[in-house]
């Protein structure tokens, strides 16, 4: 049965390239409002695929609610918090990467490994 909500959360694994070639990935738990219109979300994949980052890192701000497989370099896990995530979309390629996902994940695209 298909259940209409408000909001809908989910978890996606987020694939990160980064910048020396290497590849990473964390799990990411998004809310999303399917009140946003389809133009909105078309403005918003325009500018996270054209690297636009304050577009990018503002729809990550509004959407991701917490994250699994976050470390610091010691291998420390960090918990998910608003200021960590910030913290975290400082970085380019991370803040492109959890766009992307989730805009695969509402427009019907399969989640990592499915």
């Amino acid at each position: 049965m298909l259940k209409v909500k408000q909001k809908y959360t989910f978890w996606r694994t987020v694939p990160v390239l980064l910048p020396d070639g290497g590849k990473t990935k964390f799990d990411v738990e998004f809310v999303y409002d399917p009140k946003i219109s389809k133009r909105a979300l078309d403005d918003i994949a325009d500018s996270i695929y054209a690297e636009q980052q304050d577009k990018a890192t503002q729809f990550a701000k509004d959407t991701v609610v917490n994250w699994r497989g976050v470390s610091d370099e010691n291998g420390t896990d960090i918990p998910f918090s608003k200021d960590m995530l910030e913290s975290l979309l400082d970085t380019p390629w991370v803040a492109h990467a959890i766009g992307t996902e989730l805009i695969k994940a509402i427009s019907g695209n399969p989640a990592l490994g499915n």
